[in-house]
């Protein structure tokens, strides 16, 4: 269905641009909210229209629209239309591809592997073609920059409207450590590092600790009872309501070492951050650029034992995780907060014109 954005008092001002965007998805997920949708909200009054489809959505309507956009924004496999597209160019319509995972190069051990290796010919047309190309990290638009010079970054950040920070938030005591995991079921492969740590964890400290796995968990932990499953919350907003209400003394965030994670943005560090969750990252980008080691987090090679360590660590030391929680939460609120930043997504979408 499609969804146009209201844009109020608009009056007879010039200059106003109609948009267009193509969604990878529903509007409510993740990369639709985090990459478009909750920044152009924040500069709309300058769109005379703002229209989002989203993949299965009938585009004809787009195409043959009596009154053509001034920029189609396509996003991640929402490629696949890109052929199509283009044809909106006779009518002098800007095309950007927004794309923030290395799509092109998804690794075999990656559930969604088959699908972008027949994604990928797509995608590589639409980054080559576009106008504009926008990503997440400066990695992902090095290993882009072959097909388009043009490559704007557009780090995520956060929108303290969407999480409603509370400045003052003080943890309760509590019997039981929870340490926490979320991720889409694409991450089975990165949890697998980090398995024995957990059950050699929960050996030595039985019903004192309790794990949450969100969205993924191993098969041979699904049965342990200081260990608890949670469906993985698609709906963005619903997601944010649930982390914030999870009370996670701890989250964890393994990454394999392979340049397709190593593509990723740090979100995980800011979301875990602004709830004031400290937290243990692999040791890659887009961690290990993000986080000063016992500071803002705790890094972690790809080894059981250096995660074991680490989980002990920030288990028995509270002054530890209070100390990286206020720094981590601290130093978010100071650089990633996106009323600070959306001027960059207001002057790429705007150059290009």
């Amino acid at each position: 269905m499609t969804r146009v954005m209201s844009v109020e008092n608009v009056g007879l001002r010039k200059n106003l641009v109609k948009a267009v965007c193509i969604l990878d998805g529903d509007e409510r997920t993740a990369c639709p909210v985090l990459r478009i949708i909750t920044p152009v909200r924040k500069f709309r009054s300058r769109f005379k229209r703002l229209a989002c489809f989203k993949i299965g959505d009938n585009i004809d309507v787009i195409l043959n629209h009596v009154e053509p956009p001034d920029i189609l924004i396509v996003q991640r496999n929402a490629a696949v239309y890109w052929k199509i597209l283009r044809q909106l160019r006779n009518y002098g319509t800007k095309l950007i591809y927004e794309i923030d995972d290395l799509l092109i190069n998804v690794p075999e051990f990656h559930p969604d592997y088959a699908t972008y290796t027949l994604l990928k010919p797509f995608i590589v047309a639409a980054i080559k073609d576009a106008d504009a190309v926008t990503v997440s990290t400066d990695r992902l638009k090095h290993e882009l920059s072959i097909y388009n010079h043009n490559i704007y970054v557009l780090p995520n950040y956060i929108d303290v409207d969407l999480w409603q920070v509370r400045h003052n938030l003080s943890k309760k005591k509590k019997d039981v450590c929870v340490i926490g995991f979320g991720g889409t079921p694409t991450h089975e492969a990165d949890i697998q590092v980090i398995i024995p740590a957990i059950k050699r964890l929960i050996r030595k400290y039985g019903n004192k600790i309790l794990f949450h796995f969100v969205g993924c968990i191993p098969e041979d932990l699904r049965t342990w009872p200081q260990v608890e499953y949670y469906t993985f919350v698609r709906n963005y907003y619903g997601y944010v309501r649930w982390l914030k209400r999870a009370s996670w003394d701890i989250a964890v965030v393994p990454l394999r070492t392979c340049k397709f994670n190593m593509c990723k943005s740090n979100i995980k560090f800011l979301e875990y951050s602004v709830c004031r969750v400290p937290s243990i990252y692999s040791r890659i980008d887009p961690y290990a650029n993000s986080i000063v080691e016992f500071e803002t987090g705790i890094l972690c090679e790809e080894s059981y034992e250096v995660w074991y360590d680490a989980i002990d660590e920030l288990i028995n030391n509270v002054s530890l995780r209070e100390k990286i929680s206020k720094n981590a939460y601290e130093y978010v609120m100071d650089k990633y907060l996106l009323e600070k930043h959306v001027k960059k997504w207001e002057e790429v979408y705007f150059d290009v014109i």
